[in-house]
C-alpha cells in the first residue's frame, strides 16, 4: 500500500509524527503519498498522532501507511474541509484510526483498511460540528466501533463499509443527529 519510505518517531518524541504547519491560520493543499509511519509506541508518551492535521483544507492523504501510534491514525481537527482520505492502511492504533473532530466538514473518507483501533471507532465524526461528511467503502476489522458518529452531527453519508469483530457494534450513531445516511 506505501512505498518503502518510512517516518518513524524518534524515542522520547512524544509529538505527532506529521502536523500542519500553521496551527492557528491553518493550510491548503496538502498531499501526503506513498509512505509508512511508524509511530513508535512503546518509545513515546503523550499526545502522539501519526498524522494531525488543524484548519487544513482541499488536502488529500493517499497511499500511507499508519501504525504503531500513541492516538489517532489520522486526526482531522479544528475546521479541516474538503479534504480526502483515501486507500490508506491504519493499523494498531491508540486511538481512532480516523478521527474527524471540531466543525471538520465535507471530508470523504474512502477506501481506507483500518485493523485494531483502540478508541470509540475505526472512523470517528465527533462533535461539535463536524458534518456533511463521507465514510465509504472503508474495511474496519476489529475495533470498539467500526463507525462512531457522535452526538449532534448533521449529513453524514456512510455507504458500503465492511466492518468485522467489533467490541461493541457495527456502526454507532449517537443523540441529536439529524440527515445521517446509512446505507
Amino acid at each position: 500500500n506505501a512505498s518503502s519510505t518510512i517516518l518513524r518517531l524518534a524515542d522520547g518524541a512524544n509529538c505527532n509524527v506529521i502536523e500542519n504547519e500553521d496551527l492557528l491560520e491553518g493550510n491548503v493543499n496538502i498531499l501526503l503519498t506513498n509512505f509508512k509511519i511508524d509511530g513508535n509506541d512503546a518509545n513515546n508518551t503523550g499526545t502522539c498522532h501519526g498524522i494531525y492535521f488543524s484548519i487544513v483544507t482541499y488536502s488529500k492523504i493517499k497511499n500511507v501507511w499508519v501504525y504503531d501510534v500513541e492516538d489517532d491514525g489520522i486526526f482531522l481537527n479544528n475546521y479541516s474541509d474538503y479534504n480526502v482520505i483515501s486507500k490508506n492502511t491504519i493499523e494498531s492504533v491508540g486511538s481512532e484510526g480516523i478521527n474527524l473532530d471540531n466543525y471538520s466538514q465535507y471530508n470523504i473518507i474512502s477506501e481506507n483498511l483500518i485493523i485494531d483501533p483502540h478508541g470509540s471507532g475505526g472512523v470517528m465524526v465527533g462533535y461539535p460540528g463536524s458534518h456533511s461528511n463521507k465514510i465509504i467503502g472503508n474495511t474496519i476489522i476489529s475495533p470498539d466501533h467500526g463507525i462512531f458518529v457522535d452526538d449532534y452531527v448533521k449529513n453524514t453519508l456512510v455507504a458500503n463499509n465492511y466492518i468485522k469483530d467489533c467490541t461493541y457494534g457495527g456502526i454507532q450513531v449517537k443523540v441529536g443527529n439529524t440527515g445521517t445516511v446509512i446505507s
